[in-house]
This record gives structure tokens, C-alpha cells and sequence, in this order.
């Protein structure tokens, strides 16, 4: 019965990400806009030239991506690290039930 329960929430969640990782991503998306946002105002407003703007806000965005690369990056990790831990304590359990019931 437990195994049938299984499947289903497993079919019922493929092919998405949890919400934390959706949270996240979006996050990472919108603080790389408002940074380059924020560096192009900047740079108007002290009167740099377009290619100088060009140039500052490209240099922000790739530092930014950067950070957010690595910071997403050890959060995915984390999150499917525990996700393997649990499956496998789980599956450890399964067979230890099922070497009781054998017995």
C-alpha cells in the first residue's frame, strides 16, 4: 500500500522543483536585473559615456551571475545530497522490513 502511495506522489511532482529551489531561482533572476538596473543608472547619472555603461554594467552582471551561479550551485548540492540521504535511508528501511517479514 505504502509503495502505491509512493508512486503517486512521485507522478504527481515529476518534472517539477520544490518551491525553495523556484524561490531561489527567481531570486537569483530579479537581483542580477536590479543590479544591472541599478549600475546603468549609476553610470547615466554621472554622466559616463555609452560604451563606459556598456562596459560597467556588463562587468556587474557577469560578477553578479557569478555569485548567484555559486550560491544556487551549493544550494541545489545541498538540497539533492538530503534528498539522496533520505532515499536511501528509506530504501534501507524497505529492506530491512522486508528481510523481517522473510524471516
Amino acid at each position: 500500500m505504502q509503495n502505491i502511495m509512493l508512486k503517486r506522489n512521485t507522478q504527481k511532482h515529476r518534472g517539477r522543483i520544490p518551491f525553495l529551489l523556484e524561490l531561489v531561482l527567481a531570486l537569483s533572476q530579479l537581483l542580477v536585473v536590479f543590479v544591472a538596473i541599478a549600475v546603468a543608472l549609476a553610470s547615466l547619472l554621472s554622466g559616463q559615456s555609452l560604451w563606459r555603461l556598456v562596459l560597467q554594467v556588463s562587468i556587474a552582471v557577469l560578477i553578479i551571475g557569478f555569485l548567484v551561479w555559486l550560491l544556487n550551485r551549493m544550494i541545489f548540492q545541498g538540497m539533492l545530497d538530503a534528498t539522496i540521504d533520505k532515499l536511501k535511508e528509506q530504501a534501507e528501511k524497505e529492506m530491512e522490513e522486508a528481510a523481517e517479514a522473510a524471516v
